[in-house]
């Protein structure tokens, strides 16, 4: 029986600030490990990219059963949980149960772009200073914005949708193993990204 009163503290309290970063340099860092081990035309398999990542960013993943995953410090607001003090993903043995392949997949790269990005939990940003509200903080410097940022260009490529000539959000969601509402939004801020470079 595993204890995470010890380790696993909150991930995220919303109000949090990261270093502020533009969809572009996310989308930059993200491709930057995307290629190390995925074609741009390929949907990933997210084992493999948890293994890659977390072994390059010098950090771990554990898969939980239910009952431990709800025994981490205010797990009940996530899906999985990125830790910034133990460096460790936790993700629940039942994930795909609950939330279908494309969210698991979605929330699980949403967690590796946590770590990626180095977002670190409120205890060490702010000692024991109460975060802002998050609606106060500006989107850039949101980390759950940046992570879904962040998982959605771990997903797809813009590279790969331009190889293959996917136009749509349902052409994008079959190719990649993503739901069409991600696909919808990777193609808005790849259209933003390829009008800038």
């Amino acid at each position: 029986q595993m204890s995470f009163k010890h380790c696993a503290r909150s991930s995220f309290i919303p109000g949090t600030e990261a270093s502020p970063m533009s969809a572009k340099q996310i989308h930059d860092i993200m491709l930057g490990y995307r290629n190390r081990f995925a074609r741009p035309d390929e949907a990933v398999n997210i084992e493999l990219a948890l293994d890659f990542c977390t072994s390059e960013k010098n950090a771990s993943y554990q898969i939980v059963t239910r009952a431990e995953f709800d025994a981490i410090p205010n797990s009940s607001r996530s899906e999985a949980l990125w830790d910034g003090v133990t460096r460790t993903i936790y993700i629940p043995d039942d994930l795909e149960q609950k939330v279908g392949i494309h969210r698991m997949r979605y929330t699980i790269a949403h967690e590796i772009a946590h770590m990626i990005l180095d977002h670190k939990p409120p205890a060490l940003v702010y000692g024991r200073g109460t975060p802002s509200r998050r609606e106060d903080i500006p989107i850039y410097r949101d980390p759950e914005w940046q992570a879904d940022k962040g998982a959605s260009f771990l997903l797809m490529t813009i590279a790969g949708t331009k190889a293959k000539g996917l136009v749509s959000a349902s052409e994008i969601s079959e190719n990649f193993n993503v739901s069409e509402e991600s696909a919808g939004y990777f193609l808005s801020d790849a259209r933003r990204i390829s009008r800038r470079a």
